[in-house]
Formats: structure tokens, C-alpha cells, sequence
């Protein structure tokens, strides 16, 4: 899409834009770390939710996508994207029928953690004659999905190898970073983290192949962790996903810079009650203030970087204000445009219909979020 407009200070707000330039920059380089290291690389969609982006990602090297949920499969799918991940459980009677309905057109694969779920997928194989591509979810320190580490997980992929039409090919751990547990910007800490996190996998894989169960891939990696655990032997697939965009939680643990933050927001001061306190026209339904500053270590106090202003805390949101602390020097007045850099850049985007592509200053594309809302 052509924009109508040509200039950011064009833009009714709140916006969202988008650096080109950084975003080139930042698929370029995690498609380098993968290439140094001979991983495959296939970053995970939940940041942009956009199929351009998925293409560009593919074109600079990636072997393929993964998702989160069905419905952002089934966009990207549409788009021509041939080779996807289902990153999660696929449960109950009318997902499995989805996600058989794409393994007919593409190569598709899903994650399983339990005997009951991949008894589920692979009887409605069986009756679609059909056979899945199924991983192995490990938990590796998220405590979210995905079995124990060690006995629990060779037990389980002995199970899952003797059901019929499932391919068990690989097993994935998501330890991402859990940001309370880090000091603030340590590159060190993180690669060391991802080098931790390739080694479990690589030892529950190895684990897995002497109990009699041939998997062949070990995936791992967040934004965060991917250079160090691409560089584990026997790793052969990393999934960073914020790195397209990265947002100030994956600055202040050494994921990226400041500078390397491609996404913001552009907002507006609406009011100004007092001297140390302005409005913008921005609260949680645009900016999503699910992790402040007292959530992780950050290199920011509040809810996001406002860029080229010192003095001014990005501190509370109600559903369509936000509101900024001042100091007493801080020149912030109403009808002033602010740019935001998000804490967490992933569901910001889910609330935009569209991104605005900047470059040198000027508006050059307008790209539809079309994967946006998929929640199933």
C-alpha cells in the first residue's frame, strides 16, 4: 500500500511507524548469526503479524515462519508462505480439522506436551489419512507449556513415536529471558543463557535418540538467546521473534540497542492539568501496558522510551489516555507530538490495523497488519 500521506507530522495519531531502514538492518543481522553458525532460522511472526515482513524474513534466509495460533497460519498461508510452525498446542476437535486442512497445502507442524493431545491429533489423522509433523515442547525454565526436562521427556517421545500418522521429527524449549532474573544490559549474561538453553535441548535430544527415538531437529532460541544457542552443537534451528522490531525490554537485557528499535508510536499531548503532568492521546488500547518498569530490569522507568525528551516518566494508563510524569524543566505542552518506543512491542501491534514504513524522514509504504486479532 501507497501512503496518502508524505510526511510523519502528517500522521493523525496515535501511529504506528516504522523505521525500514533498522528493520532491514535487524533481519539481515539475525539472518547472519544463523548463517555463521549453519542453524536454520525461522522467526516466529508474533511480533509484526504482517505475511511482507514473513517474505522478507524468507528471502534474507529463513527456512520458513512460525506462529502462535492457527488463524495467523492460515493468513500467512494465503500469502504463499510454504513452510510453518505452529508453535503451540493444537487441542479439540475443529483446530485439528484446520490444521489438517493447511497440512494439505503446505508443510505444517505443531506442538504437543501431553499423551492425551497427541492422541487426539493422531486419531483425527488416522481418520483424515493423513500424517502430522509434530514437536516435542520441552519445558526449559518458561513454566508455561511443555513437558519436564529429562526422564519425563524420553518417556514422552517414546509414547509419541508409537502413535499412528504423527512424525515426531524434533523436540523445542522456549526459555526466552525471564527479565526479573537479569541485571540490567549484560550481553554476556544472555549469551551465556542461550549457550545454557541449546545445551539442555541438545542433551534431552541426545537422550531421546538413545531410548530408540530418531528426531532429527533441536530447536531453540528467543531474541535474546538465538546467537548464543545457535552456536550449540547440535541445535539446528533457532525462533527469535521480537528481533524484527525489538522494544526496550530486549534493550535493557542486551538483546539489541536503543538504536535498533524499528516500531513506535507516534502520539499526542492532549492536555496538561498541571505542570508535572500531561495527557496523551494514547492508553491501553494502543500502547498495551502489560510489563512497567517494576516488571524487569529496565534501562527505562515506565511504560516505554519517549524519544528526544529528557525529564518525562510514561507512567499510567487508563483505556485511552496515557499519562506522563514531568520534571520541572521538562518543555512538554499541549499539541506536542511524541514518539514512543513500547517496553513490549508485541502486543502493541496487535492493537493497529496498519504500520507506516518510514524512511529518511519520509513516509514510503503502509503495510496492513493482517494477522492482527487472530486469538484462535
Amino acid at each position: 500500500m501507497i501512503s496518502i500521506y508524505e510526511k510523519i507530522d502528517e500522521l493523525d495519531t496515535p501511529a504506528l511507524i516504522l523505521d525500514l531502514d533498522v528493520l532491514e538492518n535487524n533481519i539481515k543481522r539475525m539472518s547472519n548469526i544463523c548463517k555463521k553458525s549453519d542453524v536454520k532460522l525461522r522467526p516466529h511472526i508474533k511480533t509484526h503479524k504482517m505475511p511482507i515482513i514473513a517474505h522478507l524474513s524468507i528471502d534474507a534466509g529463513a527456512v520458513g515462519i512460525a506462529v502462535a495460533k492457527l488463524g495467523e497460519a492460515e493468513v500467512m498461508e494465503a500469502s504463499g508462505i510454504k513452510d510453518i510452525m505452529i508453535a503451540n498446542q493444537i487441542i479439540g476437535e475443529y483446530k485439528i480439522k484446520r490444521l489438517i486442512n493447511l497440512s494439505r497445502r503446505i508443510k505444517i507442524s505443531s506442538l504437543v506436551d501431553s499423551i492425551e493431545g497427541a492422541r487426539m491429533l493422531s486419531e483425527m489423522a488416522v481418520k483424515e489419512r493423513i500424517n502430522l509433523i509434530v514437536y516435542l515442547e520441552i519445558n526449559i525454565g518458561m513454566n508455561r507449556c511443555g513437558v519436564s526436562s529429562g526422564e519425563a521427556a524420553v518417556e514422552m517421545a517414546k509414547s509419541i513415536s508409537l502413535l499412528p500418522n504423527l512424525n515426531l521429527v524434533g523436540i523445542l524449549g522456549f526459555r526466552s529471558v525471564w527479565y526479573k532474573q537479569l541485571p540490567k544490559y549484560n550481553q554476556n549474561i544472555i549469551w551465556e543463557l542461550g549457550i545454557e538453553e541449546g545445551k539442555i535441548l541438545v542433551e534431552n535430544a541426545e537422550k531421546i535418540r538413545k531410548a530408540g527415538v530418531q528426531i532429527t531437529e533441536v530447536v531453540a532460541g528467543s531474541t535474546p538467546t538465538s546467537a548464543g544457542a545457535s552456536t550449540v552443537p547440535g541445535v539446528t534451528e533457532v525462533q527469535p521473534g521480537t528481533h524484527v522490531f525489538n522494544d526496550i525490554m530486549t534493550a535493557s537485557v542486551g538483546g539489541c540497542e536503543i538504536k535498533d528499535c524499528a516500531a513506535s508510536v507516534i502520539v499526542t499531548v492532549i492536555s496538561k492539568p498541571t505542570a508535572r503532568r500531561a495527557i496523551i492521546d494514547a492508553g491501553t488500547k494502543t500502547l498495551v501496558g502489560d510489563y512497567g518498569s517494576e516488571c524487569f530490569p529496565s534501562i527505562v522507568e515506565g511504560h516505554g522510551l519517549i524519544k528526544n525528551k529528557k525529564g518525562v516518566i510514561l507512567k499510567n494508563y487508563s483505556e485511552e489516555h496515557g499519562e506522563l510524569l514531568l520534571d520541572s524543566d521538562c518543555d512538554i505542552n499541549i499539541g506536542d507530538r511524541l514518539e514512543i518506543i513500547p517496553n513490549h512491542i508485541c502486543p502493541v501491534v496487535n492493537t493497529f490495523d496498519e504500520i507506516i514504513g518510514v524512511r529518511n524522514g519520509q513516509i514510503e509504504v503502509v503495510w496492513p497488519i493482517l494477522a492482527r486479532g487472530k486469538a484462535k
